[in-house]
């Protein structure tokens, strides 16, 4: 029996690389990334936030659904599996969706609402330095 399993070629990758599973890799996270930025950009409208916002914006939604793994290994959901169950990751999904398309929108209305004078580039202050370290 033939092992043709995606782990085949990644040990393969491993021993002798040729850079076969980072293009793979490359292909599909732009391809995602490409599909964020495009949903982000359609609930904005056109040209209504910065790319550097529309980038954040990604980044946000991106970070909230990563935070479903953390929790989940941290038994955050009270249940008797140790990972989420189909209910608590919908329910999750629905949260970041709404959640985040309602930050949207707030980013787009908070830029409209922009006095003439003063251009709202960002959604975050721009530092020069480091945030300083709590201890």
């Amino acid at each position: 029996m033939q092992d043709n399993s995606p782990e085949r070629l990644i040990r393969a990758e491993r021993v002798q690389p040729t850079g076969l599973v980072d293009d793979l890799r490359s292909a599909g996270l732009e391809k995602s990334q490409t599909h964020f930025l495009e949903a982000v950009r359609m609930v904005s409208g056109a040209n209504v936030l910065s790319e550097a916002t529309v980038r954040l914006c990604v980044t946000s939604t991106l970070s909230q659904c990563r935070a479903l793994m953390a929790l989940s290994q941290l038994g955050f959901y009270a249940t008797a599996t140790t990972h989420p169950t189909d209910a608590e990751i919908a329910s999750f999904a629905d949260h970041v969706t709404v959640f985040s398309v309602a930050g949207i929108k707030a980013l787009c209305a908070r830029k409209k609402q922009a006095s003439p004078g003063i251009s709202v580039q960002q959604s975050t202050p721009q530092l020069s330095e480091p945030l300083p370290q709590h201890s």
